[in-house]
């Protein structure tokens, strides 16, 4: 017996390329048993085989219109610790290659799974109430802010966000972090695909000159997206806040 093969998507450069699927082949159970029952003790019996299709054929790929690339987006981190990149990479490794329905709601919490050394993650810097604390998977929202701000700048709505409670040096420009907390089902990163069609996340990593790269393909609405501000603020307990001000609209 053969397993089948999903189509599946690739990433080559800017490019997405599809590899077809493949069509597996298994015994015919039907068709033995009864070969069997009439036969008897027999020394040897040709096994009727039979094709089946994968779950995502290359004709089902082909439909869900991943073909292009919407947007591509960079953030920098440089003067993280070994264990930050550490966790930024096993972050990428969970979520590189996963793919949106149309309609669907990403929530970057589900979509990565639990954060435990099982996972390869590690001890590093937390935010907790305002409080840097040690923690395992440490420098995991580097990741979180790279898809939320990639998903302003592609036009997709943004159903969840919240703020780190103070500015990080990490994340630029101010205002547009994001802080996520998977342990508690806490503070999430969600935004909604309103493309029509699939879309595929792909990750580029430079670990050696801290920068990581995220990459949406799919059908590209050409969305142009308006940033507005910042508005910067000041808080009671002397912290700096600032609000981008986001205006999607229709296709150019």
């Amino acid at each position: 017996e053969t397993p089948a093969v999903d189509a599946r998507f690739v990433v080559a450069g800017s490019r997405v390329l599809l590899s077809p699927a493949r069509a597996g082949t298994r015994v015919d159970l039907a068709l033995l048993a009864p070969q069997i029952e009439a036969r008897g003790r027999i020394s040897q019996i040709a096994l009727p085989m039979q094709s089946y299709e994968p779950a995502r054929t290359t004709a089902k790929a082909e439909a869900m219109g991943i073909r292009e690339p919407i947007l591509t987006h960079t953030t920098t981190f440089a003067g993280s610790s070994a264990a930050r990149l550490t966790n930024i990479d096993a972050a990428v490794r969970h979520l590189d290659g996963q793919l949106i329905a149309p309609g669907e709601v990403f929530s970057f919490n589900q979509r990565i799974g639990p954060i435990t050394p099982a996972g390869g993650y590690v001890e590093g810097i937390n935010i907790v109430d305002n409080q840097d604390v040690p923690g395992i998977g440490g420098g995991v929202c580097q990741v979180a802010v790279t898809l939320f701000q990639a998903a302003v700048y592609a036009g997709f709505p943004i159903r969840e966000r919240v703020n780190h409670a103070n500015v990080v040096s990490y994340y630029n420009p101010i205002g547009m972090d994001a802080t996520v907390y998977v342990a508690t089902g806490g503070p999430d990163v969600k935004f909604e695909n309103n493309t029509g069609h699939w879309v595929l996340i792909s990750f580029a990593k430079d670990l050696s000159h801290a920068s990581l790269t995220v990459r949406f393909y799919g059908t590209n609405p050409r969305f142009r997206v308006v940033l507005r501000g910042p508005i910067v603020t000041d808080h009671p307990n002397g912290d700096v806040d600032a609000v981008f001000y986001r205006t999607v609209y229709d296709r150019k």
